[in-house]
């Protein structure tokens, strides 16, 4: 018997699922193969095996002739088209419900505000992205003219939770209500691989699958033996996020599916639930059946859809107004022995591989060195529990000038490291072989040997190596390290002082913030870095110089730290109207540097005085200060770096490089005590993009590295 013969079973025979895949990417202008888009053989394989569960009786149980398959486009006019086309050819035949899948590279837009989907034909250049990829907005423009009763999109790519946002304004919104209460419509259900500032996973090899779908092809094999006799989409997104809390409990390492669902729509019975009983044991199939047997309303009242419609709209839209009260989840601690320490990767050792419909499963990352990609392997894997930081053969490395102010490490694409010193000049290495450094090039300037450049960071931006200096003049220059024997000046712009001021991009690549001595902190849009522009209003009210500012991991906090002794919390969900959450006062002398934990739940600030201060921010309109760090310095703190398994470490004035566990901030333990002893001031510490390489800069010139074991 198949499900569609069953009693109450969903009628796929009047839906239609559009299933969208890009694996290889050329560019549409020069035909050449796409150097900001790695290919993608796991997307290929993902979208085949979406396809074999939906047509699968076992499943989902939609008719051959209901799901179509779209590889590797390369027009969005011309898939845009296409879809209408079969569409209009279904017209009158399928009315009930139309399904949406993507899979493949998630494109930031317009700065961050947009979710671009990359087809094959979408262009190398990221000023062209918008009309060279697919946009969400696009795709439902098409199939409103449908008016289906039940819309579900899934999305399988990079930045994808930045398609939830589609109650952009209160005209939109009225719009979209007046259009949904006068439609016989059930809900439209929104399921992402990430969210809005997260990469997605995906494994390496020619079976690998994407961990997304993956883990959704785990969730409809295993079933839910809580559910009923089918897995409604909140059943699948539940079973999605339980599967992602496996691979590490760290904000950054860790993506996070999410959903965005309107009306009835989270009850739309996606597949069959293989581990339902029918002993009485689990709940009816009717209690999940959006609308195809009526329960009274006295037993379950339901609010009209333009109830419901404008009130989750109302939420989402207060959401912002109420960011003082915001909190992070709750998460439980990663099971153990559920991920495995290979290299450079994540791998949930434990996960079934179902082997039904397609072959495959959640397998090995790969490494992000040279892995520029609008989908890159994430970065980080399961905690590790490291006791100790063994010097790297070869360190320290010599700067060739003076003063090693600025150390960072790049994020996304090939491992560099990039120095500063106080004559303006940037010297970068090759770190992919981190226990054998090379530099690329020679030594090129900022500004000049008058402008020494304090600070530097690496955007997190897929597909792209923007490396940002903050000068002694004021000046934020961005520069191209694509070509790294030859880089390229993209944008100078003036952080409006004349003094040195501090550089940091948020977690996403879309904004960077910069810190002036002027008691000032700026915030530019950074999305495209070919156009730079500021967010609008600066951020004021330290009563002095700003040394410091840093953005959570969470994409709406930034924390900054100056001379007048203050921690000041910050809410830019409105980039042009930067409200004050809260004000830490201290007691310490000036605040010197400043990281949030990898979780964004702790935020250390290093002091003038040698202290490392640390405060849980959960609710940011309410920090609470935790016991400071067992060892402090002996002098100025002035640089602090986490990375994605909660070590933090501390470069100080005195010479000293200290290693703390901060997994538990309450209980910090010291891993290692005076990891250096310079003989002058350390002046950076940064972390490789694996968080198992450490670099320290001293202003003698010179760089010491560690690996952690």
């Amino acid at each position: 018997m198949t499900p569609n013969s069953e009693a109450g079973a969903p009628d796929r025979s009047r839906s239609v699922a559009l299933l969208v895949g890009a694996s290889i990417f050329r560019d549409a202008a020069s035909g050449v193969e796409n150097p900001n888009l790695k290919p993608l053989p796991t997307a290929a394989n993902s979208l085949d095996v979406m396809e074999k569960l939906l047509k699968s009786d076992q499943y989902g149980g939609w008719p051959t002739d209901r799901v179509h398959v779209f590889h590797n486009p390369t027009s969005s006019r011309d898939l845009l088209i296409e879809i209408d086309s079969v569409l209009t050819r279904h017209d009158g035949e399928v009315n009930d419900t139309v399904l949406f899948y993507y899979v493949g590279h998630g494109l930031l837009i317009d700065g961050g505000s947009q979710l671009g989907m990359a087809l094959s034909g979408t262009t190398a250049s990221s000023a062209t992205h918008k009309i060279s990829s697919l946009l969400p907005a696009s795709v439902r423009e098409v199939l409103a003219r449908f008016q289906y009763r039940t819309t579900i999109e899934i999305l399988d790519c990079c930045y994808a939770g930045t398609a939830t946002n589609i109650l952009s304004s209160t005209g939109d919104l009225a719009k979209q209500v007046d259009r949904a209460a006068a439609a016989d419509a059930k809900g439209h259900y929104i399921l992402t691989a990430s969210r809005h500032n997260e990469t997605a996973l995906y494994t390496l090899g020619d079976n690998g699958l994407t961990y997304f779908t993956g883990f959704l092809k785990e969730v409809l094999s295993e079933g839910n033996r809580e559910a009923g006799r089918w897995l409604t989409m909140d059943d699948v997104h539940d079973g999605l996020v339980k599967r992602f809390k496996r691979i590490s409990d760290g904000h950054l390492g860790r993506p996070e599916p999410t959903k965005a669902s309107f009306d009835l729509a989270d009850r739309f019975k996606f597949a069959r639930n293989t581990a339902f009983r029918g002993d009485g044991t689990g709940p009816d199939e009717d209690e999940t059946d959006p609308g195809r047997t009526s329960p009274s309303p006295e037993a379950n009242p339901q609010w009209s859809r333009r109830a419901v419609l404008t009130a989750a709209a109302s939420t989402t839209l207060a959401g912002v107004a109420a960011f003082a009260t915001w909190t992070y989840e709750e998460r439980r601690p990663p099971v153990p022995g559920t991920v495995q320490d290979a290299g450079r990767s994540s791998t949930p050792s434990t996960t079934p591989h179902p082997s039904t419909a397609g072959t495959g499963g959640p397998g090995t990352t790969g490494s992000t060195g040279g892995t520029p990609s609008g989908t890159p392997t994430t970065t980080t894997a399961a905690p590790h529990h490291f006791t100790q930081a063994v010097p790297v053969a070869g360190s320290p490395l010599t700067l060739g000038g003076p003063q090693a102010l600025a150390a960072t490490f790049s994020r996304t694409g090939r491992n560099l490291l990039a120095v500063s010193d106080q004559n303006g000049a940037v010297v970068v290495w090759d770190a992919d072989d981190f226990t054998q450094l090379k530099q690329i090039g020679s030594r090129f300037s900022a500004k000049g040997p008058a402008y020494g450049v304090y600070s530097l960071a690496f955007s997190p931006l897929p597909g792209r190596q923007i490396l940002a200096a903050g000068t002694s003049g004021g000046q934020i220059l961005l520069w191209d390290l694509a070509g790294p024997t030859t880089p390229r000046l993209l944008k100078e712009v003036s952080s409006g002082s004349g003094d040195g001021c501090s550089v940091a991009f948020s977690t996403d690549g879309s904004m960077l913030a910069s810190a002036s001595q002027q008691g000032f902190v700026s915030l530019w849009v950074t999305g495209d870095p070919d156009n730079v522009y500021s967010a609008g209003s600066d951020i004021t009210g330290h009563d002095g110089a700003v040394n410091t500012a840093v953005f959570s991991p969470h994409p709406y906090l930034v924390a900054s730290g100056g001379y007048d002794d203050t921690v000041r919390l910050w809410d830019i969900s409105d980039p042009s109207l930067p409200r004050q959450l809260s004000l830490i006062k201290g007691a310490d002398g000036p605040v010197r540097s400043l990281a949030f934990s990898p979780d964004g739940r702790t935020l250390a600030a290093g002091k003038q005085s040698g202290i490392v201060r640390l405060y849980g921010v959960t609710t940011p309109s309410a920090p609470k200060m935790l016991d400071p760090l067992p060892q402090s310095q002996k002098n100025w703190v002035n640089a602090l770096a986490f990375n994605q398994d909660s070590l933090l470490a501390c470069a100080s004035a005195d010479g000293s490089v200290q290693l703390y566990d901060l997994t538990d901030p309450v209980h910090p333990r010291e891993i290692q005590r005076d990891l250096a002893a310079f003989q002058d001031q350390a002046s950076s510490v940064a972390f490789t993009a694996d968080g198992r390489g450490l670099a320290a800069g001293c202003v003698n010139s010179t760089i010491d590295l560690w690996r952690l074991s």
